[in-house]
């Protein structure tokens, strides 16, 4: 054999072997990718594994829970029921965002925000929602200052509180807007100082808003519209009548630059043979935030 011809030889071997030199790596490439998969599956299932048992493990298990914020319509204890953890719930499973879901569907509690504090507390801070006045239904709910009702109210809960009365929960319409205009009338009152201590509010779809003072307990009819104005001439007729106000019955002011009196009438005299105190004039008044907070001492409001 010629010595060119040995060398063509040489050459096509070489190329030969470099040609089948790509396969090669590409098969080991994918061995390797294969081995690390299967590797990577049992790692994951052991690895999931680990973490379940981290998980149940008593270390982490929620032996204290602290609540802060609540305190005047729901207390800790009542809230943690709420919550409805169980004894041996894990912290890994008190989701933040589930939990502040759960205390925000409390009915007295406004927001919240949840921390996990490793290994075994959860930190709670909760806002509650704000009363305004009370709404007479078959119960009793608070009022917020938006006119959304809250609650049912429990017996130790505060009543002392403007009560609306002729309001049904979940109301919406005219009826809706003039439960929020009356809820801002109570809020102006208050901060101009205004002499008249509100109790009670009345809506009637005929006669509008009819208010009742603390004292006396006359009802003043507002009607629908000019509430603030007529609150004030409402004020000027009362202090005209101090000393006296137990002769009044109702005021109307409705009626453009005029005031409406009702007096009552005399009561008859006590005959001799009548025991004294029997005998007192009904007016049709509601009850007060005082019969209220009374009748509520006897479990029949």
């Amino acid at each position: 054999m010629s010595v060119r011809a040995t060398v063509r030889s040489g050459l096509g071997a070489i190329a030969d072997r470099a040609a089948a030199l790509p396969w090669v790596r590409i098969l080991a490439f994918a061995s390797l990718s294969m081995l690390l998969g299967v590797a990577g599956v049992f790692a994951a299932r052991n690895r999931e594994r680990a973490f379940g048992m981290v998980q149940d493990h008593p270390y982490f298990r929620v032996d204290r829970v602290v609540i802060r914020g609540v305190g005047d319509l729901v207390d800790e204890a009542e809230l943690q029921a709420w919550l409805g953890f169980r004894p041996d719930q894990s912290l890994w499973n008190a989701e933040p965002r589930r939990v502040v879901t759960r205390i925000e569907a409390h009915p007295m509690i406004q927001t919240a925000s949840v921390r996990r504090v490793f290994p075994s507390t959860l930190e709670i801070f909760a806002r509650e929602r704000k009363p305004a006045a009370i709404s007479v239904q078959e119960d009793l709910y608070y009022l917020d200052r938006r006119g959304e009702p809250f609650g049912p109210l429990a017996p130790d809960h505060d009543r002392d509180y403007p009560v609306f009365t002729g309001v049904s929960v979940g109301t919406d319409g005219q009826q809706r807007w003039a439960l929020r205009r009356a809820l801002r009338l109570l809020r102006r009152g208050r901060s101009d100082a205004t002499q008249v201590d509100v109790s009670e509010l009345h809506l009637d779809a005929e006669e509008g808003l009819i208010l009742y003072p603390s004292h006396p307990r006359v009802p003043v009819f507002l009607g629908w519209t000019g509430w603030e104005r007529r609150l004030e001439r409402a004020e000027r007729v009362l202090s005209t009548w101090k000393g006296a106000a137990e002769r009044l019955a109702r005021i109307d002011l409705r009626y453009r630059d005029q005031v409406v009196v009702g007096l009552r009438e005399p009561l008859p005299p006590i005959d001799a043979g009548t025991q004294a105190g029997v005998v007192r004039q009904e007016t049709g008044v509601p009850a007060s935030r005082r019969d209220l907070r009374d009748r509520a001492g006897e479990g029949a409001v």
